[in-house]
């Protein structure tokens, strides 16, 4: 028990589910003293191999890992897995080569004579099975390992919780700072954009905006401010919003907007008649 509360530790230190997942069958054999273990990724009613591994013999996990893969089942034709499932318990296989109820590719491929089996539960839902034995040590699986597994995978099931939260909290910090980044940019271009029209207003001296777009068009730098301006440059030159993003230090919607804003002033349904109308209007390429 020591050694299982020291091995859930380590996955603590985890910041990465799939990190966690691939890294599960590892402790499972180190920390509660198994030589081979496989986890099966439960996910949309296929059951999908994730990780394997086998002390001292990367190789042969390897390729029960490939195996596995290969060969994907439905949840409904595997009773076994299916059995876990429904019961939300450990159990034990005392003839894995006799037992209908078992994977059939990967129990031709792993050779166990017996192992135990658990579901891994975060949040009460079964999103994978934990499958370990003592092959090289040449023993039955009994009763105490099942109880062993359970126990870990109990314990994963709670660090993977754990893990999955601060990854949703990580991702919306990341939402709102590209929002916070990108409402600053929009201010920063709507003040820029009022300072010019007030400069243009006081260097022709008639404050009349509209009589004088009404004389003549208004060249297309003018709609513009000068972010949106550096913006519709880049897309004439056949830049995508990334690249536009990239040369620009903008976030993707920072860029979506600015188009956006661009097709409106120029009354564009598209990139292509944006950037056409631009030239016509005395934008320069």
């Amino acid at each position: 028990m020591t050694n299982l509360q020291a091995g859930l530790a380590r996955l603590h230190g985890i910041s990465s589910t799939a990190a966690m997942l691939d890294k599960a069958t590892q402790e499972a054999c180190q920390s509660c003293g198994f030589d081979r273990s496989i986890l099966l990724r439960v996910w949309g009613g296929q059951v999908v191999a994730q990780s394997a591994y086998f002390r001292g013999d990367p190789a042969g996990a390897a390729r029960l890992l490939d195996i596995a893969r290969r060969h994907p089942e439905p949840l409904d034709r595997l009773p076994l897995e299916a059995e876990l499932v429904r019961r939300r318990t450990a159990l034990r296989v005392a003839d894995a080569q006799g037992d209908p109820r078992v994977h059939q590719a990967i129990a031709t491929a792993w050779q166990s004579r017996s192992y135990v089996a658990a579901p891994i539960m975060p949040s009460g839902n079964v999103i994978g099975v934990l499958q370990a034995d003592r092959h090289f040590q040449e023993r039955d699986a009994d009763e105490l390992d099942r109880a062993l597994l359970w126990a870990f995978a109990e314990g994963f099931g709670f660090a993977y919780q754990r893990t999955v939260l601060v990854e949703r909290m990580r991702q919306q910090r990341e939402q709102v700072r590209e929002l916070v980044v990108s409402v600053d940019e929009i201010l920063h271009e709507l003040t820029d954009a009022a300072a010019a029209a007030t400069s243009r207003e006081r260097s022709d001296g008639s404050g009349d905006v509209l009589a004088a777009s009404e004389a003549s068009p208004t060249p297309g730098y003018e709609l513009l401010t000068p972010r949106e301006l550096e913006v519709i440059t880049l897309m004439a030159a056949g830049e995508t919003n990334g690249g536009i993003g990239n040369r620009l230090a903008l976030s993707p919607g920072t860029v979506k907007t600015h188009i956006k804003n661009i097709l409106r002033k120029l009354g564009a349904a598209n990139r292509a008649q944006a950037v056409s109308r631009f030239l016509t209007l005395g934008g320069d390429p």
